[in-house]
């Protein structure tokens, strides 16, 4: 029967939404009598409790009912009430203006939601198919296509041949965002099938909830990339095969496929490194003490220092005694060189900075000064024989010897890589030179990065590309941070990167506030669809879903700062190559 004959002037509000709740008894979340094993049952009663959908007088929800166009036309007015005018509609031919949902047919077509059939209908009381569903929403959301859907979708839907040519851009653009939601089968898209009144409630969840609340199996694609899911994931990246979670407030560690590995018992936990990890537990009188543990949780050296570092060379900084001085342990726990410096940097290459009376030197793992303290206010590992020593705002570099090389008269720079620097100099362009302190590659860049695997991001205007040893543009400026506004203007965050160095044969890119990965090629492997992301590590990137950027200020006046909000954290893994 149609919505006039049996509700009256508020059918519309009972279909979907609130244009007008009326005084018909639609029933809420809780009271629901046919959502109880229903799988998207939390997503419909968050939406019932937000007023976003009702149910039926007679206490029902009836999730697999279908939608028409018409009821999906006063959907997308209410879920996106504030979207302007863009257009005249067209007078549809078999929408009289005595018909039930004319208004909102009009006010729909007017906002662009729909566009009608190439005859002049809008066949109104047709089931709408899912692909047009999702093809709407994400056109409302403004969400961009990819260069390259037709690849995307044969990525994540097995029947990615049935859907329509019109709509593959947006079936994709909404696959990125994580917005097209499948049961029960995550790949298999069904386009063409008509949209159950659950399966748009999910929809509706993914396009205007943050939290997560459909099931991740059924979002499209997590099951092809997630190793370990959204919500499930630990602390940065895996290092020997174990990262760092937490469980009731305590660490633990956990496996690449997230199986516990460690039970949760610390109160602060390092990475695993040459076997063993820096662990701290607190003590009775509330101080906390480190020690270590293997890899099967058991202690190889008891907790009793004040601070502890992950072991690098056999060897590793503890902080002990009541001056609080650093030293170096072996891994049977015993100080092989003894605590009494104010500051120390790991063992790389063979040598350690040491801080002792305001100055910095280098030591073997004897203990003995090879490269005697210098008024130096800050001083960097050795990395390929080279290490960046700092006096007030200026860095320069020495060799193994104590030697100044490359002097220190530059604004900043970055740790040797694949035999090159990365040199910003005091007009505030990079650069990058060799060994002698020659300039290989001219300084032109706004900013750069390290070189990695061959290539090295460069920043060029206001875009990210790569380029190669010669300093030619291996991959084109453009990549660029999410941007947030402010009464002042726009501002990018400080505590992200446009591009991340290429590991393991491939790079995270961010395009404004998605997070993706390419090739070296410069092609995306993983399309931006995260809200941040890290690098391959062990086969594994940590990546967020959900998250949001925002914009806080940090007084009544600012300054602002643009971060990262909220969201899940999980692993995917290493695309096929």
């Amino acid at each position: 029967m149609s919505g006039m004959n049996w509700l009256g002037k508020t059918a519309i509000a009972l279909s979907f939404g609130t244009l007008s709740l009326g005084t018909v008894g639609a029933s809420t979340a809780a009271a629901f009598s046919d959502t109880a094993n229903y799988w998207g049952r939390a997503c419909i009663a968050q939406l019932s409790q937000r007023q976003l959908v009702n149910g039926y007088p007679n206490g029902t929800f009836r999730p697999d009912a279908p939608v028409t166009r018409a009821e999906f036309a006063v959907f997308m007015l209410n879920a996106f009430p504030n979207t302007p005018r863009s257009r005249t509609a067209p007078n549809f031919r078999d929408v009289p203006r005595t018909y039930w949902a004319y208004r909102a047919i009009h006010d729909a077509a007017e906002r662009q939601f729909f566009s009608g059939y190439p005859d002049g209908t809008f066949q109104p009381t047709q089931p709408i198919p899912r692909v047009q569903a999702i093809a709407i929403v994400t056109n409302a959301l403004k969400y961009s296509a990819p260069n390259d859907p037709d690849r995307l979708l044969r990525q994540y839907f097995t029947d990615a041949a049935q859907i329509p040519a019109y709509a593959k851009g947006a079936i994709a653009a909404g696959a990125l965002n994580r917005l097209v939601v499948n049961y029960p089968q995550v790949k298999q898209l069904r386009p063409n099938q008509g949209s159950t009144r659950g399966e748009v409630a999910a929809l509706l969840c993914q396009a205007l909830i943050s939290e997560p609340i459909v099931p991740r199996q059924y979002i499209a694609d997590s099951q092809n990339l997630f190793v370990i899911p959204p919500s499930a994931g630990g602390f940065r990246a895996f290092s020997q095969g174990l990262t760092v979670t937490s469980v009731n407030s305590k660490f633990s560690y956990i496996d690449t496929t997230g199986k516990l590995a460690i039970a949760a018992r610390f109160d602060i936990a390092l990475p695993f490194s040459e076997d063993l990890a820096a662990v701290a537990i607190r003590q009775a009188d509330g101080e906390a003490r480190w020690g270590y543990i293997n890899r099967q949780g058991q202690w190889v050296i008891e907790p009793r220092f004040v601070n502890a570092t992950s072991f690098s060379g056999g060897l590793a900084a503890v902080r002990v005694g009541v001056e609080f001085k650093f030293g170096f342990i072996d891994k049977t726990g015993k100080l092989v060189i003894p605590a009494q410096y104010d500051a120390v940097l790991p063992f790389t290459e063979g040598l350690a900075a040491a801080q002792l009376n305001q100055q910095w030197g280098y030591i073997n793992p004897q203990g003995q000064w090879v490269i005697q303290p210098q008024p130096y206010t800050a001083v960097a590992e050795f990395s390929e024989g080279m290490a960046r020593v700092e006096q007030g705002s200026r860095a320069g570099f020495i060799d193994k010897t104590g030697k100044l090389v490359i002097p220190i008269e530059y604004a900043n720079a970055e740790p040797f890589a694949e035999g090159l620097t990365a040199v910003r100099t005091q007009e505030s362009r990079w650069g990058y030179m060799d060994k002698s302190g020659k300039w290989v590659i001219q300084p032109q860049f706004f900013q750069a990065q390290s070189f990695s695997e061959g290539l090295a991001g460069v920043q060029l205007g206001d875009k990210w590309g790569f380029i190669n040893p010669q300093g030619a543009i291996a991959i084109p400026a453009q990549f660029y941070l999410p941007r947030t506004s402010t009464p002042s203007g726009e501002i990018e965050p400080y505590s992200t990167r446009a591009v991340l160095p290429f590991s393991g044969g491939f790079a995270m890119v961010r395009l404004g506030e998605k997070a993706g990965f390419i090739d070296k090629t410069g092609q995306f492997v993983i399309a931006p669809q995260f809200a941040d992301a890290e690098s391959f590590s062990e086969g594994l990137a940590w990546v967020n879903v959900g998250g949001r950027w925002i914009t806080r200020a940090g007084g009544p006046e600012g300054p602002y700062e643009a971060s990262l909000e909220g969201g899940e954290w999980g692993y995917i893994r290493t695309p096929s190559r």
